[in-house]
């Protein structure tokens, strides 16, 4: 097990990543204004929230398919998993709520309007999976065996 596995709460990793993309892509603090004022209300407003409106849903929805089954949210300790998710969201996704961070960073990322501020979106995804999924997916193997694998074998990690 890696020191970073199901160490750091994936909201704060989302955060640090669309600061990174906002660093990265060389943005000054005015450029806020200067997207809703360019002109060109549907590349840089609109596509934004679409992708933001829809990121919130995703994850919201996770989240009450995990109230309904009265099973823990919390990343940090997957071994609290009380059963194996898969009505709702997830039999479209097995990490909708990552799924969910991962479409605010995208709508952060078309509102950077830099093809720079996509690398958030790209590191998050690949931290998530290394120091997230992949040890949640072990945990929740060991604890629930064949009723997880045949649900890892029916629905993608992402979509």
């Amino acid at each position: 097990m890696h020191t970073l596995e199901l160490k750091i709460p994936p909201p704060l990793v989302m955060v640090v990543s669309g600061l990174l993309a906002f660093f990265i892509s060389g943005r000054s603090g005015t450029f806020l204004m200067e997207q809703v004022n360019s002109g060109d209300f549907v590349g840089n407003v609109l596509w934004p929230l679409i992708f933001l409106a829809l990121g919130i849903a995703i994850a919201v929805s996770g989240v009450r398919e995990f109230a309904r089954h009265n099973t823990t949210i919390n990343p940090l300790n997957p071994n609290q998993s009380s059963s194996v998710v898969n009505s709702g969201i997830f039999r479209l996704s097995r990490n909708p709520m990552y799924l969910g961070m991962l479409l605010v960073l995208i709508a952060w990322a078309d509102y950077l309007d830099n093809l720079l501020g996509f690398s958030g979106a790209v590191i998050f995804m690949l931290y998530i999976t290394r120091f997230q999924i992949l040890p949640e997916e072990r945990i929740l193997l060991d604890n629930f065996g064949e009723d997880f694998q045949t649900y890892l074998n029916s629905v993608r990690r992402w979509l």
